[in-house]
């Protein structure tokens, strides 16, 4: 089977303008919508003013002839201003979720016009407390991956400075669905299984465009929230006693407020109520400095468990056909049934926002321990599976990164679903593959297995040599990690990538050029000595030491490599390294080159790479451009030819 692309170019732009005119389309009329709520809001703000005003103004007025009718006279006044509170709260969620509707449609106009984003910025720590807090966040197993070094990742642009792979894939709404998908870019897959089930899942959603949409939607709020903490508050131990403690506080909380109700009629019974008081104070007084940060935490997870519970929504609302999705939705499902933890722990921090009343909440506080009572509840709650509200969080995030791949399938063109391959033997067969990360890349074909292991690449400078490597590495990530590459056609077995590309000294580690390059390809050669299913790229081994001993050096490990069986592209300005090629002793390399044409004055790149080995040289050439002074080019120009006979 050899994979194809998602459809013709024709079909594909035609396919990508139509949605861009839906697009379009939404944008115009979520603003309308959004105008028109937004209308509603103003009149039913000015209404509520009139009424609160009109409310007061009564109120004196009346309370002067008589306080029992002043006060029976203002109730339909206070019931019509909390119609009009309940009335407004909900035109102003509808104007909110036009105008999430309309910025979502736009950014899908950029990415279609070229553009990326806007994704979420979050880094991994270095030290993390959970998986959920690395990244690591799945609901299924998804076995071997490899996790690319971290030079290799920056020098690739799989992660890094902008414009990078991660950049490009990010449409995540938080912080931890961010993580989720930079961890996916730096670890991609090594089993077959794995990568064809989430490939599954991403084609999915990629199909669905009006679920994937409700999704968008509904992890839109995770944007403004700060989430640093939730990792490590989510993998704690609870804080707050709970059993005896927690019983004692609401029985003595019962008796404060029975007493005082009574008391108000029978006076003798209000000494009672002080002395529950007091034993409710002594109970509640040792645990209220332990009480601040954790009612900061809930109310900070709160946003994010109303998030995860409208997903749950809407994967409830669809019968998944991927394994993957399937245990998704299973996992939000049994969180959000009722009596579940979800919608159990958000009644309970419901309850914590009567702070919010004022004055009146203080009294509250001050007689019942309110804010205490609901506490211990949730920490009450949270003993029964303390894993429980991680999960649906670890689940939210994985989903996150799994739309994010999906957007960029069905908003790209130019992509193929890659086929990848279990065999004893690597594998790699590219069909017109681009550099995901340029807008007019372009294409070229590559294969290497069998007899062509190892393909030493020459040409001159600015031929487009390292551009093609990147575009192998950076495709290579997106087959393993689930994603559709930019290429018509991808066949590969899933393959350790491991490279050498961009090598800069370690001041800090008081490591020299040469040095930090002599470990990074040791790393590789150990790569390559215990798999075979290894994919090593170099540009231009051994820049840091002396001509003859670099090409010394660079000749014996081409030969070990192609000795070894993995799969390796060579970048080189040394033609010697390329006449491996065929060469008696040195079976499996191939040489490969990119060219280029003179034009009146100008040097022409085609880009594409050819079989054979370069014989076009131009350094001299750009020193002559750049202005350099023409008795020093044409000295230079005289010992070239003396060296190997290149003008």
């Amino acid at each position: 089977m050899v994979s194809a692309p998602h459809d013709t170019a024709v079909r594909a732009a035609e396919r990508l303008a139509a949605l861009g005119q839906e697009r379009s389309a939404q944008a115009v009329a979520q603003q309308q919508e959004e105008a028109r709520w937004h209308r509603r809001s103003f009149w039913l703000g000015a209404a509520r003013l009139a009424v609160f005003v009109l409310f007061t103004v009564a109120f004196v007025q009346t309370v002067r002839v008589s306080p029992l009718w002043g006060a029976l006279g203002m109730l339909p006044l206070a019931l019509l201003f909390a119609a009009l509170v309940l009335l407004h709260t909900r035109v102003r969620t509808r104007e909110e979720r036009a105008r999430r509707r309309r910025l979502l449609a736009l950014e899908c106009l950029a990415r279609l016009q070229g553009g990326h984003g806007p994704g979420v910025a979050a880094l991994l720590p270095a030290e993390p407390l959970s998986a959920l807090d690395a990244g690591r966040a799945t609901v299924v197993n998804e076995g071997a991956m490899h996790a690319l070094d971290p030079w290799a990742a920056d020098d690739l642009g799989i992660d890094g400075e902008p414009p990078s792979l991660f950049t490009l894939l990010n449409t995540t709404q938080t912080s931890l669905g961010a993580r989720r998908l930079r961890l996916l870019v730096r670890t991609p897959l090594l089993e077959t299984g794995a990568i064809r089930a989430r490939q599954e899942t991403v084609a999915e959603l990629a199909a669905h465009t009006a679920e994937r949409d409700a999704l968008m939607l509904a992890a839109f709020a995770g944007r403004s929230l700060r989430l640093e903490r939730m990792p490590a508050f989510l993998a704690r131990t609870a804080v707050l006693p709970g059993g005896r403690a927690r019983v004692a506080l609401a029985a003595f909380a019962v008796a404060v407020a029975v007493f005082i109700g009574v008391g108000i009629a029978f006076r003798v019974l209000l000494p009672l109520a002080g002395l529950a008081f007091m034993v409710l104070f002594a109970i509640a007084w040792p645990l209220r400095r332990r009480v601040g940060p954790v009612r900061e935490a809930w109310l900070e997870l709160e946003p994010l468990l109303r998030v995860t519970q409208e997903v749950a929504q809407v994967l409830a609302a669809h019968e998944p056909r991927s394994a993957v999705l399937r245990a998704q939705r299973d996992v939000f499902t049994q969180a959000a049934a009722p009596g579940a933890c979800l919608p159990r722990t958000l009644r309970l921090v419901r309850l914590l926002h009567l702070r919010d009343l004022g004055f009146l909440y203080g009294i509250i506080e001050l007689l019942f321990a309110w804010e205490l009572q609901w506490l211990l509840a949730l920490e009450s709650q949270w003993r029964r599976d303390p894993r429980a509200l991680e999960r649906v969080v670890e689940a939210f995030c994985d989903l996150e990164s799994l739309v994010a791949l999906a957007l960029h399938q069905a908003e790209r063109d130019g992509l193929c679903v890659p086929e990848l391959v279990a065999a004893a033997e690597p594998l790699l067969a590219i069909g017109a593959g681009a550099h995901p990360l340029l807008g007019h890349a372009v294409p070229n074909d590559l294969h290497l297995g069998g007899s062509a292991r190892v393909a030493v690449v020459t040409g001159s400078n600015m031929a487009g040599k390292s551009t093609f490597l990147r575009m192998v590495a950076l495709n290579a990530v997106l087959a393993q990690i689930g994603a559709s590459v930019r290429a018509a056609t991808w066949r590969s077995t899933p393959l350790r990538l491991v490279a050498n590309i961009n090598v800069r000294d370690s001041l800090a580690d008081g490591k020299s050029y040469f040095l930090v390059e002599v470990e990074r390809v040791q790393r590789i050669l150990a790569a390559a000595a215990s798999d075979v299913h290894v994919l090593g790229l170099f540009d231009e081994l051994f820049r840091g030491t002396n001509s003859s001993e670099r090409l010394a050096a660079s000749l014996e490990v081409a030969r070990w490599l192609a000795a070894r069986g993995g799969l390796f592209l060579l970048a080189t300005h040394e033609q010697e390294l390329a006449r491996l090629a065929g060469a008696p002793g040195t079976d499996g390399i191939v040489a490969l080159h990119f060219g280029e044409e003179i034009r009146g004055d100008s040097l022409v790149f085609p880009y594409r790479v050819q079989e054979g080995i370069s014989t076009a040289h131009n350094a001299l050439r750009w020193l002559e451009r750049s202005g350099y002074p023409r008795d020093l080019v044409e000295r230079a120009r005289a010992r070239a030819r003396e060296v190997d006979g290149v003008a």
